[in-house]
């Protein structure tokens, strides 16, 4: 599970008990939240992010909250857009927050609003290695909660829907697609002189050949004929 991180710039007010966001969230602070993700000045942004990124790191209820709003909208399109190296990456943080302790469905809609190509986008040209940092993290959990454990990286408790008789499983694969065609981003960082950087690319690597290799694996089976 994730936590509250302790660094940043400055408090935040969700720094509290999980009965104590959800109260928050009952109040109805995520619609004024959301709309200060959509202010123009970027300290509002950051903020707000920052804010976001510590509902994110609450229960499954509370990512659940976030994610049934239009927040992670927001914070995808900051992602995409904005030119503030410390906004993209609280938007950043709160985006890997929900990867890390999301259930499976929810991992899926994070998927679906097209988190994975923003993340890894943060990579390219990276000057700051604390974004880059949080861009991996983000990639790692995403990649962790949906094809971790059969290659070392997560608990079989965190693993989503195992593969049997080496089929690939449906999620895998969208996983896998996902992750397709940002893998050489990833795989510049797997050379880095950061060790934390080349471990968090190396293991995102080793989730994306697994899937592979388990999708070569069915497709010959599928295709050898059946004994007679």
């Amino acid at each position: 599970c994730c936590s509250i991180r302790e660094w940043g710039p400055s408090p935040c007010p969700l720094m509290c008990l999980p009965r104590d966001t959800t109260k928050i969230i009952d109040s109805g602070a995520l619609v004024p939240i959301s709309l200060l993700l959509e202010d123009e000045h970027r300290d509002v942004h950051q903020e707000a992010c920052w804010t976001v990124s510590n509902i994110a790191a609450g229960t499954s209820e509370q990512i659940q909250a976030l994610i049934s709003s239009q927040i992670m909208l927001h914070l995808i399109r900051l992602l995409q857009e904005s030119h503030d190296n410390q906004v993209r990456e609280e938007a950043a943080w709160a985006i890997s927050n929900v990867a890390s302790g999301g259930k499976a469905e929810q991992i899926r809609m994070l998927l679906g609003l097209g988190c994975v190509a923003p993340l890894a986008n943060l990579l390219v040209g990276a000057w700051d290695m604390r974004v880059a940092a949080v861009a991996l993290e983000g990639l790692e959990n995403l990649c962790r909660k949906g094809m971790g454990s059969a290659v070392g990286v997560a608990s079989s408790s965190e693993r989503m829907c195992a593969p049997e008789d080496n089929d690939l499983d449906y999620w895998d694969l969208i996983v896998y697609n996902s992750f397709k065609e940002i893998m050489p981003i990833v795989e510049g960082f797997s050379i880095t002189g950061v060790e934390d950087l080349r471990v968090r690319a190396n293991r995102i690597i080793l989730c994306h050949q697994w899937v592979s290799q388990q999708s070569t694996r069915t497709s010959r089976s599928r295709q050898s004929p059946s004994p007679s």
